[in-house]
Formats: C-alpha cells, sequence, structure tokens
C-alpha cells in the first residue's frame, strides 16, 4: 500500500501536528484511521488507498501556520482574525 518513503513523510507530518496541536494530531490520527477502514470496506486499489492515507494527514496542515491565540480562542473571531484564518 505504501510506497518506499512514505513512512518517512506520513510520521513527519504526525509530529508536525501533534507538536503543534495534539488534540488536532490526534484526530488526524484517528481519521486516518477511519478512513483505512473505509478504503478496505470499498476495496479501493492500492494507489487510492495511499492517497488516501496522505490526504488524512494533510487534513490538518492548514491550521499549523494559525496563530495560537486564534486557534485556541473559545470565544467569536475579529474580521482581523477571520482575516488570518483565510491567508
Amino acid at each position: 500500500m505504501l510506497r518506499s518513503g512514505d513512512a518517512d513523510i506520513l510520521n513527519f507530518l504526525e509530529q508536525i501536528q501533534l507538536a503543534r496541536n495534539v488534540p488536532i494530531g490526534l484526530r488526524c490520527y484517528r481519521l486516518r484511521t477511519m478512513c483505512m477502514h473505509f478504503g478496505r470496506w470499498l476495496n479501493l486499489e492500492p494507489e487510492a488507498m495511499r492517497q488516501l492515507v496522505f490526504l488524512c494527514y494533510c487534513h490538518g496542515l492548514g491550521k499549523i501556520s494559525i496563530p495560537d491565540q486564534i486557534l485556541f480562542k473559545t470565544g467569536p473571531l475579529t474580521e482581523k482574525e477571520w482575516t488570518k484564518v483565510k491567508e
């Protein structure tokens, strides 16, 4: 299913997300597990399964660049904060 070097890339992406935000990193891991089960249920070809796994890891990457004070804010975001999120 995975090509040579894929595991290293996936591990790197997982570590980045866990280091930035543990709940987001763990959600990525759960999403990957769920998608792998779903992909098996769909009888996906190995290349399609590989792409699905990579997409699961990419799911939370956009949040890495969002500042902590915005990412962890409990109240509504200001216009300026929304602009930063959309960048």
